[in-house]
């Protein structure tokens, strides 16, 4: 049988004790200091974002959105005006002439009221939204007509488009105009 020396396992309780002692009065001096920072801190924190609620409401007034773009040197805001009648949407479609020979016989024709005539192989004409372009020649004799243009907005005719007249008398239409909206 063994001898329990009793000095070890009393200095033994005792570290243990001493050990639960400091841990807790660790513990409540960091609880003390986290107080402490809650104290100060959650007030500073809630009054921060009351603050920014306020100034974002406040720079929501117009007069008070030009003060502070003014006072900042920077792009000032403008009062958004009612949208006004879309200008009317028009282009210059030109026109090119296949076999390169004038052909004053070859009417261009747009909404079926005549332009011009190919005098010269290439031409130009304006149409607007809604516009039909037609060919119609009087004398027999096949001719290709070649769409191009350089505005951004109009879809159709689209350049590169070509048509064929072949007989005369016939009418030959290119897409009606159409826009970007």
């Amino acid at each position: 049988m063994r001898w329990r020396n009793p000095v070890k396992g009393e200095r033994l309780r005792d570290r243990q004790a001493r050990g639960s002692v400091q841990s807790q009065e660790v513990r409540e001096r960091w609880h003390a200091l986290s107080e402490k920072f809650d104290r100060v801190l959650l007030p500073v924190a809630l009054g921060c974002l009351s603050m920014l609620v306020v100034v974002q409401a406040l720079t929501a007034l117009p007069a008070v959105r030009r003060f502070v773009d003014a006072r900042s040197n920077g792009y000032v805001q403008i009062n958004p005006q009612p949208a006004s009648a879309a200008a009317p949407q028009q282009a210059v479609l030109h026109l090119y002439l296949a076999p390169a020979k004038p052909r004053p016989d070859l009417q261009v024709l747009v909404n079926g009221q005549v332009r011009t005539t190919f005098q010269t192989v290439n031409l130009s004409v304006v149409v607007h939204a809604g516009d039909v372009v037609q060919f119609r020649a009087s004398e027999p004799g096949a001719a290709f007509v070649q769409v191009d243009h350089d505005a951004a907005n109009l879809l159709w005719p689209a350049p590169g488009q070509t048509v064929e007249i072949e007989q005369p008398g016939v009418v030959v239409s290119l897409p009606a105009a159409e826009f970007v909206p």
